[in-house]
């Protein structure tokens, strides 16, 4: 395997804005530190291009509104994760939730959509999103050699819309759990504490043995929910 920074690809993009609660279903409001999608003003917030010297049929685009990503991988590259690239979306401080509604599959191919966070050179959190309910939760370490992979949790999400649909993706990271939500129903949970900070990103991976994997992007978001210090009271005048 190689190191897990070899492939993740960490660009930032994107400027501040408020958010509200019910939008990620937060229990406060939050700053968003990266909100796009992919039309008007914001239709290039994130970068297009052939997005990875090592996978020759890779692109990252904007068609009709969605930002795309397309992937072309090995059934080795496609049976580790670690090999896959990803889009760096923000970084955060300590807590935080990255919003997704994206097309589990597009064009005839059914994909896994890969969502990270707290993502670093030392390792991270790892989510894969299948087209067929499966919601897992990785842990990704630094090894010094290559990667170690971790399995957290894994559980069917009842209430993915299957086929072409638009699914609203929800991950959160909030002290030590860290949580994934489809269309507003928590679908799995882990409890790990071992990276408390880093980047949010998103990917797409075939969901299968390689092959070609393509997902569209309509909206991504990303709030930060640390909590803020209460305002100082201002000492009584004498």
């Amino acid at each position: 395997m190689v190191p897990l920074h070899t492939y993740r690809v960490y660009v930032l993009f994107g400027s501040t804005s408020l958010a509200s609660a019910s939008f990620l279903n937060l229990p406060h409001a939050g700053q968003a530190t990266f909100s796009a999608d992919f039309s008007g003003p914001d239709q290039h917030a994130l970068p297009e291009d052939d997005w990875n010297p090592n996978f020759p049929s890779s692109s990252r685009t904007v068609e009709n509104g969605e930002y795309v990503l397309r992937l072309a991988v090995t059934a080795d590259q496609a049976n580790s994760l670690t090999g896959i690239p990803l889009t760096s979306v923000g970084q955060l401080g300590t807590d935080g939730a990255i919003d997704v509604q994206v097309h589990l599959v597009a064009a005839g191919y059914p994909n896994s959509v890969l969502l990270a966070c707290r993502s670093d050179s030392l390792g991270g959190y790892e989510v894969t999103v299948a087209p067929t309910g499966i919601v897992s939760i990785w842990r990704f370490d630094e090894a010094g050699d290559g990667i170690r992979t971790v399995f957290l949790a894994g559980a069917a999400s009842s209430a993915m819309l299957p086929g072409l649909a638009l699914n609203d993706v929800v991950l959160r990271c909030e002290g030590s759990r860290i949580s994934v939500a489809v269309n507003g129903v928590e679908a799995v949970a882990a409890e790990d504490s071992t990276y408390t900070s880093g980047q949010y990103l998103i990917g797409v991976a075939p969901a299968g043995a390689g092959g070609t994997a393509e997902a569209h992007f309509a909206s991504v978001t990303v709030v930060s929910t640390t909590p803020q210090p209460p305002a100082a009271t201002p000492a009584p005048r004498p």
